[in-house]
């Protein structure tokens, strides 16, 4: 079984796998991973590492783009890549997580 540690790191990996060759643009806006109920090591190793926050509109621990992948640009669909990307991997590992969207 995977470490906390090391989970986030294959799931970065591959998060920034996804965003590689993407190019900003349009549509510009977020995406974001939500970890609910917010409990577990996994969360628990993101808390102790000040990755991610609490998410108070929609319960749960959230990650965002940033967190996810090293993608800096705008483009939301390039963003949502890199989330779904690292969230594949935390499946694999067990953790039920969701991938949100938002256009700006």
């Amino acid at each position: 079984m995977n470490t906390p540690k090391e989970i986030f790191a294959e799931a970065r990996i591959s998060g920034n796998i996804a965003v590689k060759d993407g190019v900003d643009g349009y549509p510009c806006g977020f995406a974001y991973l939500n970890i609910r109920p917010a409990r577990g090591p996994f969360v628990k190793f993101l808390k102790a590492n000040n990755i991610g926050r609490p998410d108070s509109s929609i319960g749960g621990y959230s990650l965002s783009s940033y967190d996810c992948c090293s993608f800096l640009g705008q483009n939301m669909d390039v963003k949502e890549n890199g989330v779904r990307a690292f969230n594949d991997v935390l499946k694999q590992n067990g953790i039920t997580a969701s991938v949100y969207t938002r256009m700006d």
